[in-house]
């Protein structure tokens, strides 16, 4: 059973919360995530069974995952249907329906802290962004929360020794963030499916990758790298709304049910943010073994990184007005202030899960009714 977070949710458990009877619910959450990812052993899974623990089952869940009932870009009409009662929602897939939301997963390369990264993400998300919640009341879903993913780092089937090497190589890239590092590097982007990343690189049909260190072991290539560029990172993705809830599930539920989830998810986005450390340690370890050399190409790409920042805060800025968020720099000046603090806050957390977790709930998690 997980620990509770605080006093506050601890005098609630002590006193004993009362709900109205129930009858016993099991719900389908989809996900396009394999089982053996870190977001399900690590997340799903211990949430769903410390949530079904808190209520006496009075909710629990399947976990339908790998895809076998929505992938990413049908995830969210899936649960706006009712075809599944929750899923994980990537809003950078849905930036028409859910433009605020994407607008925050887009700061990628403002973030070099994951920590701060996602507590500025849910902080902002929650309690300085009406529009999310505007978004989420046009689409019928109401979203718990998520996790950071792991850094973008450039890792080749090269050898590469300086920024200067970068120019002209095939570097595979599928996001606004790694268009514009590609191109500030003065390499070609070619567009390779996620699936085919170790087919292309058997083949010569790229030469690097802009990726998490954990796809060289998942995509099978530790005897391929030859080289990887750890620091400075790309940026890291902070997902607000990775557990999302169809609006009219969510109010069918027992406020039991409710405190429960707000007790137990400091506590995934947590575990999981930082379970991504361990899984990209060990990818990193066997390639290293293998081979594969760690770089500092110098100024040029310190230059470079600086300058992929000032690029993004332009593009994001730009295209969340496009999609229809009024006022984006304001937005975004509240996520900076918000990073700023879950910096200082990430200090001092220095990488303990349940520390990190104390800090969400404190922060955010026992001032939400959603």
């Amino acid at each position: 059973m997980r620990k509770t977070l605080s006093a506050v949710a601890l005098s609630l458990t002590a006193i004993g919360f009362q709900a109205a009877p129930t009858a016993a619910e099991q719900i389908n959450f989809s996900t396009y995530i394999p089982a053996s990812e870190r977001a399900v052993a690590v997340g799903f899974e211990p949430l769903f069974k410390a949530v079904s623990e808190a209520t006496g089952g009075e909710l629990t869940a399947q976990i339908l995952t790998a895809g076998q009932m929505f992938g990413p870009f049908d995830t969210l009409p899936g649960i706006e249907n009712g075809a599944v009662a929750g899923g994980t929602v990537f809003s950078g897939f849905y930036g028409k329906e859910l433009p605020h939301a994407a607008f925050i997963e887009d700061t990628v390369a403002m973030n070099e802290d994951r920590v701060a990264a996602i507590g500025a993400a849910l902080e902002t998300y929650f309690q300085d962004c009406p529009g999310c919640m505007e978004d989420e009341k046009k689409s019928g879903v109401v979203s718990v929360g998520g996790h950071a993913l792991a850094p973008y780092v450039l890792i080749c089937s090269k050898d590469i020794s300086s920024a200067e090497d970068l120019k002209g190589m095939r570097v595979r890239g599928t996001t606004g963030l790694m268009n514009s590092a590609i191109r500030l590097m003065g390499a070609n982007g070619v567009n390779v499916a996620f699936g085919e990343i170790s087919q292309a690189f058997e083949r010569g049909a790229m030469d690097c990758m802009l990726g998490n260190l954990s796809w060289i072991s998942l995509f099978g290539i530790t005897e391929i790298v030859k080289t990887a560029v750890p620091e400075p990172t790309l940026g890291i993705v902070p997902a607000p709304m990775f557990v999302t809830f169809s609006r009219n599930a969510w109010d069918s539920w027992s406020d039991g049910v409710h405190k429960a989830f707000m007790e137990q998810m400091p506590h995934y986005v947590a575990d999981v943010t930082l379970a991504y450390r361990e899984t990209d340690q060990a990818a990193r370890d066997a390639a290293v073994e293998a081979g594969m050399k760690e770089v500092d190409l110098g100024e040029d790409f310190a230059k470079l990184r600086a300058d992929l920042e000032a690029v993004e805060r332009e593009r994001i800025v730009s295209e969340a007005r496009e999609r229809g968020v009024e006022d984006p720099e304001a937005l975004l000046a509240a996520y900076e202030k918000n990073y700023a603090k879950w910096k200082e806050l990430s200090a001092a957390i220095d990488n303990d899960p349940d520390k990190f977790a104390e800090k969400l709930w404190d922060e955010i998690y026992s001032q939400l009714n959603l």
